[in-house]
């Protein structure tokens, strides 16, 4: 059975390591980071609920405030949808724009324009929205509407110099994007993003990072401004080559994201990229084609560009893995059947032993009830041994007694016999010997000293040969004596004397007397009359307390 039982161990050893082969080596905290993100996404679509019903409920406000009331519930609705979904939010940037012609004022009317041209280019409108921002009137501009400006630029170079084609013309965009990150770092509060990029695009990744750490904002909770932080971050951790950091930080970003949430983002797509690398293609997978369809839906042609281009990787190694996880099945299906057959094998091996076993227990418990009932019978005869030891003993040591006593009383007689002779003459001592008297008183001290004797070794012995009679028959003892001559009978007979003639001359009564008494209690017996004697022969003795 040994080398059937390591078989079977080492194929469970090659389904163990089978089924272990494809498990992500990360570091468990950035294994437990990535199981919080896993636990956002498939909460989804209670987020997401949540955010449509938020967006709703200051919708159904809109309509009953005034014009600058309104316009501040466009502007909210604006940063709810900006990044959630584009064509809602152009819906509200074009009312904002009609509200502030409407109301001819100058700021509003700046801050509305730089709001469309910024969400034209999101969308990839390009043209559309440089159109927009040449014919904004940049007067008297205060640093907020300074900042809608330049961030609505910035926005545009951005997304011009990730679809460009002509390098020429992706430098002069960069250029101009640089110009325009420039501008924002004077104007951005928290200036700290724009600055710490600043340092990124000029290699200094050890200060950018240094600066994020040491901004005060509030980390505890998700929220955009902590995914762009934690983006940040990511970001300068990877272009140090701390990659596992960069994970961490990203899957970090990319859970705000998806808290807040928005529709418009890098992190998750991004973090796809380096789990793809590290081998996690499956996660990598999920969380490509989440972003991909949260781009489809808020229209986000930069994004949309950006995953497209890790997409058909990812679906190669894709059909890699599920290939491998092919291969993988039919390993283990090989193994399992290999198992089953060594499992078979076993059991047919356990069943015939289990036969054997069964067998040689069957003898055995034959055995062992022959022995039990051996050892019965011998503490059964050992007893009786003893018994009959005990008896001898007793007896033999009332039979010196006796014969002592005896040999005291025929001296004593023979003296008693010879004063007769000397002082009465033969007549007299003739006159003595002629009378019974003594004899009888001898007899009936005899019987007390055997009566005695018997009694003390079979001390319940009356009790117990009366339970052998019927109710009505039952014997007593006689007063002045301890045992009748019935009783005396059958004391003899347990004592193993069962000649009538014997117990007559004992008793000193005819043998037809003798007769007569076990006849008498053979008749009177409670139960098989033939057994009677040998039950009363097997009354057993027990020691005195």
């Amino acid at each position: 059975m040994a080398p059937l039982i390591r078989r079977i161990a080492l194929a469970a050893a090659v389904l163990s390591f089978a089924a272990c082969t494809g498990e992500d080596r990360l570091d468990d905290i950035f294994r437990g980071r990535l199981e919080a993100l896993d636990r956002t996404v498939a909460r989804r679509e209670t987020i997401e609920r949540a955010k449509r019903d938020r967006i709703e409920s200051i919708g159904r406000r809109l309509d009953f405030a005034d014009t600058l009331a309104a316009y501040a519930r466009l502007d909210t609705l604006l940063d709810e949808c900006g990044k959630y979904d584009i064509d809602a939010a152009l819906g509200y940037a074009r009312r904002k724009a009609e509200l502030a012609a409407a109301a001819q004022d100058r700021r509003m009317i700046r801050c509305s324009a730089s709001d469309l041209a910024t969400l034209y280019a999101r969308c990839g409108n390009y043209v559309e929205a440089i159109g927009i921002t040449g014919r904004i009137d940049t007067a008297g501009m205060d640093d907020s509407e300074r900042y809608r400006y330049h961030n609505a630029l910035y926005t545009i170079y951005e997304g011009m110099s990730l679809v460009a084609i002509d390098e020429a013309d992706r430098s002069e965009y960069r250029q101009r994007l640089a110009a325009e990150r420039a501008s924002l770092a004077t104007l951005f509060m928290p200036s700290e993003f724009v600055r710490a990029e600043i340092m990124r695009t000029e290699g200094d990744d050890s200060s950018a990072l240094r600066l994020l750490h040491s901004m005060p904002h509030d980390r505890r909770e998700p929220s955009h401004a902590r995914a762009i932080w934690a983006y940040s971050v990511a970001q300068s951790h990877l272009n140090t080559g701390h990659r596992d950091s960069a994970i961490y930080y990203l899957a970090m970003s990319a859970e705000c994201d998806l808290r807040t949430p928005v529709h418009e983002y890098r992190s998750l797509y991004e973090l796809a990229a380096l789990l793809y690398e590290r081998g996690d293609v499956e996660r990598a997978y999920e969380y490509i084609n989440y972003s991909l369809e949260d781009a489809g839906q808020t229209n986000a042609r930069i994004n949309i560009h950006s995953i497209n281009r890790l997409l058909p990787i990812i679906t190669r190694s894709y059909n890699t893995l599920m290939e491998r996880k092919q291969q993988r099945l039919n390993i283990m299906l090989a193994a399992l059947s290999l198992l089953a057959a060594l499992l078979a094998v076993a059991m047919l091996r356990l069943r015939r032993d289990n036969r054997r076993a069964t067998r040689a227990e069957r003898i055995e418990a034959r055995t062992n009830g022959e022995l039990k009932a051996a050892n019965a019978e011998l503490r059964r005869t050992n007893a009786l041994l003893h018994e009959a030891n005990d008896l001898k003993e007793s007896y033999l040591c009332t039979y010196i007694d006796l014969c002592s006593d005896y040999i005291g009383r025929i001296d004593e007689y023979r003296r008693e016999l010879g004063g007769v002779a000397r002082s009465g003459g033969a007549a007299q001592l003739i006159e003595i010997l002629k009378s019974n008297a003594r004899i009888d008183r001898e007899l009936k001290s005899f019987y007390e000293r055997f009566d005695r004797s018997f009694l003390d070794l079979f001390p319940d012995f009356i009790d117990r040969f009366n339970e052998l009679l019927r109710p009505e028959c039952r014997v007593s003892q006689p007063d002045g004596e301890l045992l009748s001559t019935e009783l005396r009978v059958f004391a003899l007979i347990r004592l193993g004397i069962t000649d009538s003639v014997k117990i007559a001359a004992f008793l000193r009564r005819s043998v037809t007397t003798v007769y007569n008494y076990r006849v008498k209690m053979r008749n009177a017996a409670a139960g098989d009359r033939e057994g009677f004697e040998r039950r009363a022969a097997a009354i057993a003795r027990f020691e005195k307390q």
